[in-house]
């Protein structure tokens, strides 16, 4: 394989490339000092990293290759400078930069379309440079395998439809359009038109010639919204009266030339007091064309007032708020499938199971209601499941008490089976002999995360072509899961040096479609590409037929987001590291070789960077954790540094993540510019006992920080803590525990555990007891059956206790966190005469989306840490609040 080599001096000198270290002689010896010498040469000349320097600083964002892998594209975003994107050919030097725009799309091989915000479309020849220009072009496709270009312009206020061939020359022009849709080929594409009072749906056929073919036409009629069917075979689309009174469907068979027609009016006995609306309806046809999928909305009487008393039954499945959201859809919207060839219309969904799972072939639905098992206090509650053949309409239970938490359940794409988790079990439905079984035992195949509050499973890779098996993920590995009696397989050998394979979703394929919850298909008999996550390394693999693994790359660099062009089989994704920027390699199959033919932010090598370690401790029970902790960038082991300790949960993750400096950051939290201000950083991983979550975080917590105090590296009267969210929380608690730290900074944080218990998400209108008793907060009960673990974990208990300075922030609308947790904590510091200032910022929610703030939090951290940490105390807001 070739070798790949990145623009860091230092790993030519590292011990890892031992063909050069371990060599012997007086010529080694002076190629090292050398080389160390240049090294040591070229860190004297590096500057430190200045508020003045972070805009140089660009961010990578959705790269995209071109179909045959030649040319890549991909966004730099900077804090106050222009996005820019950047089209790169991989094996030269050309390189494109396009300002104004965010995104654009390869056309063939040799040319590149975007649309800048001027609504002018560029179309570029990656050859010769040349670029052509439309104007007043509001979207725009790409059709027949490159051939044309479609483009949806305005001219004197009317929209246009507009084809050209791949020399620019306008080869059709159709004034009036309201709406296109190109078919999953691309090759065909349906069109309605409005003009001088008439609309009509023109279907063209993209071939060597645009042939035409008028679907219908009205003048008493609109038409809007086609969709395709997936083998594109049929479409379908709204048909509404000029009065906007009456709406219908339309169901066009290209075969045939055949065009049915639904009005909800002929159907007042399935239909009742509901009506058919194109607003916010979604049309779709089974795969064999003979079923359209809609939505009717009940009619609403706009003289209806609102409840004049609410009424909160505590023997509701849902309170009030929630059922008042709800309602909306669970009594108001039914789904419904309509037969054209027998003009059959039938409801799958109704007011007593209003919501509904349909699987890929669209003959088979599970419909439920969320309040049949009354109150449960879960974020997904637990449903009973009926199974409805939408064929003969018959229903029939088919599971009882079934989780519906994401990733517990999953539809195959051919429609067959029905794989779920029960009991720990993964189960099979089998729709076509209706029969169930287990493939998968819990003994066997652990595929749920029990370490986890969520208790989340690993998750479903995928399934075989045709529904021939189910492949299953546990902590390291992947599963192949038959459904004829044999033993499960496992395709890797991860769990043996602790490193996790997973299949990358390539290319953004739909994880689910509408009204599905279906994974990709991967077919076992060809090469799958593989990601690899280990304790130190990232990298990716080919899982050969033969069970084989073929290493592509894996070393302590993260490597992601990876891409496939859809010709040639090559590969595109991303790598960086702590000290690394963001960068891009090609990878060519059939040549099993890498270049890294892009980095970012090369001036990155002109600066000082702090250095990464991974330091070990243990907290109280013995159990070992990690940590990394970052480096002042002018380190010198002369002196000592004050401390930053950010919280949340695991945060190993992070080892290899390279940091822009930045003044923009939802949080207020950016490693690279503490370094660079000479701070060390810590962020220490944190395991919880069921029922103890802060008492849990200050073991883990202070163990760190003791680990580093106890290197000698810095001062131990200035550490600082902060933490936002469920890390605002545990900082609360930590400085009721402890004095450890100099000060803290709490974000958007919980200080009384009973009222945030007993009050209600402005997110979802749920209460909030399902946080604590199954999710983040790990109490495992409830408040009144362990009234004595809340009150011991809660801060507001220990507040009397806290003698550190606290900087608070929280936006005013934040809907996660209500910011009143954030004003008792500050009233009951203010009462209690304790050291605290709180920043509350308006329009904002549980993190920072306007810059301004965001600038704002950026310099008020910064200063509240200086007059802590570094007894800068002319720091006015500061000194005045203290």
């Amino acid at each position: 394989m070739k070798a790949i080599t990145y623009n860091n001096i230092i790993k030519l000198v590292s011990p890892k490339n031992k063909s050069f270290v371990d060599c012997t002689g007086t010529l080694t010896i002076l190629l090292l000092l050398i080389a160390n010498i240049n090294l040591w040469s070229q860190t004297q000349k590096k500057k430190p990293v200045t508020v003045s320097d972070y805009n140089r600083w660009g961010t990578m964002h959705k790269h995209k290759v071109s179909e045959e892998g030649n040319w890549v594209s991909f966004l730099m975003q900077y804090d106050e400078s222009p996005d820019t994107l950047l089209v790169k050919q991989v094996h030269g030097k050309k390189t494109f930069r396009l300002l104004n725009t965010t995104d654009g799309k390869f056309w063939n091989e040799d040319k590149f379309a975007f649309l800048d915000r001027s609504n002018l479309l560029h179309v570029i020849d990656l050859d010769s440079g040349s670029e052509n220009i439309i104007e007043n072009v509001k979207d725009f496709s790409i059709a027949k395998n490159g051939k044309y270009l479609i483009t949806r312009e305005l001219k004197n206020g009317i929209q246009h439809l507009v084809i050209r061939n791949l020399e620019g020359r306008e080869l059709e022009r159709i004034e009036g359009l309201q709406y296109y849709k190109m078919n999953n080929l691309k090759d065909a594409m349906v069109n309605i038109i409005s003009k001088n009072g008439s609309s009509k749906v023109l279907l063209m056929n993209l071939g060597v010639k645009i042939g035409k073919i008028l679907i219908t036409e009205s003048d008493d009629l609109k038409f809007s919204k086609p969709v395709w069917s997936n083998s594109d075979n049929s479409i379908a689309f709204f048909n509404v009266t000029l009065d906007e009174i009456s709406v219908g469907i339309n169901h066009y068979e290209l075969k045939n030339n055949k065009l049915s027609y639904f009005m909800p009016s002929k159907f007042e006995n399935v239909v009742n007091d509901y009506s058919l609306s194109d607003v916010n309806n979604n049309l779709f046809i089974s795969p064999d064309n003979k079923r359209v999928f809609f939505l009717i909305m009940k009619k609403t009487d706009p003289n209806t007032k609102a409840d004049s008393v609410q009424i909160w039954n505590t023997n509701d499945a849902e309170i009030y708020p929630q059922k008042k959201i709800v309602e909306n859809f669970e009594s108001n919207t039914k789904v419904m499938t309509w037969i054209p060839e027998s003009n059959k219309l039938t409801s799958i969904t109704d007011k007593e199971s209003p919501y509904c799972l349909i699987n890929p072939t669209r003959d088979f639905a599970l419909t439920y209601n969320t309040q049949d098992l009354g109150a449960q206090y879960k974020m997904n509650p637990n449903v009973n499941y009926f199974l409805k053949n939408l064929k003969t309409n018959e229903s029939e239970m088919l599971l009882e008490n079934q989780i519906t938490t994401s990733r517990w359940s999953t539809l195959s794409p051919d429609g067959r089976y029905f794989a779920y988790i029960k009991d720990k079990d993964w189960w099979i439905y089998d729709f076509k002999k209706k029969v169930k079984f287990i493939v998968a035992s819990e003994a066997l195949i652990q595929t749920i995360n029990n370490d986890d509050p969520w208790k989340i499973t690993y998750g479903v890779a995928g399934w075989g072509l045709n529904d021939r098996y189910l492949l299953l993920y546990d902590k390291y590995d992947i599963w192949k899961i038959t459904f004829d009696g044999i033993k499960p397989v496992r395709l890797t050998k991860g769990r043996e040096k602790k490193v996790v394979y997973r299949i990358p979703r390539l290319n953004q394929e739909k994880y689910a479609e509408f009204y599905d919850v279906v994974d990709q298909v991967i077919d076992t008999k060809g090469d799958i590409l593989l990601s690899a996550n280990g304790e130190n390394q990232t990298g990716y693999f080919m899982l050969q037929p033969n069970g084989q693994l073929k290493k592509i790359i894996f070393d302590d660099y993260f490597y992601g987001n990876i891409v496939r062009s859809s010709k040639g089989n090559n590969y595109v994704f991303q790598y960086r590291r702590y000290d690394s920027p963001p960068g891009l390699i090609y990878y060519n199959v059939q040549g099993d070789s890498l270049n890294s033919f892009y980095q970012s932010n090369k001036h990155h090598y002109e600066y000082l960077w702090g250095k990464q370690e991974i330091i070990h401790y243990k907290n109280s029970k013995g159990v070992p954790l990690k940590g990394i902790l970052y480096y002042p960038a002018d380190y010198n082991p002369n002196k000592k540094y004050p401390l930053v300790v950010s919280i949340y949960e695991d945060q190993n993750y992070l080892k290899n993540y390279y940091i822009n400096p930045t003044l923009y950051n939802p949080a207020g939290l950016n490693v690279t510019t503490l370094n660079a201000q000479g701070y060390f950083v810590l962020l220490p991983d944190i395991v919880y006992e069921v029922g103890n979550p802060g008492i849990s975080a200050t073991d883990c917590v202070v163990a760190a920080a003791n680990k580093v105090i106890n290197t000698g590296l810095i001062l131990k009267e200035k550490i600082a803590l902060m933490g936002q969210s469920f890390g605002g929380y545990e900082t609360n608690f930590i400085i009721t525990q402890t004095d450890l730290f100099k000060t803290a900074i709490s974000s958007a944080s919980v200080f009384d555990l009973t009222s945030f218990y007993l009050s209600i998400s402005k997110n979802s209108s749920v209460p909030e007891h399902w946080r604590f008793e199954n999710q983040q907060w790990r109490m495992g009960n409830s408040l009144f059956a362990d009234r004595d673990k809340y009150n011991d974990n809660s801060p507001l208990t220990w507040v009397e206790q806290i003698h550190t300075p606290v900087l608070i922030w929280t936006g005013e609308n934040d809907t996660q966190i209500n910011p009143n947790q954030s004003y008792a904590m500050y009233l009951a510091l203010r009462r209690l005469n304790k050291k605290a200032v709180m920043l509350v910022y308006p329009e904002e929610s549980h993190s920072l989306i306007f810059k301004e703030n965001q600038k704002d939090l950026y310099f008020k951290i910064q200063e509240w840490l200086a007059y802590f940490l570094k007894d800068k105390t002319e720091v006015n807001w500061v000194n005045k609040g203290m």
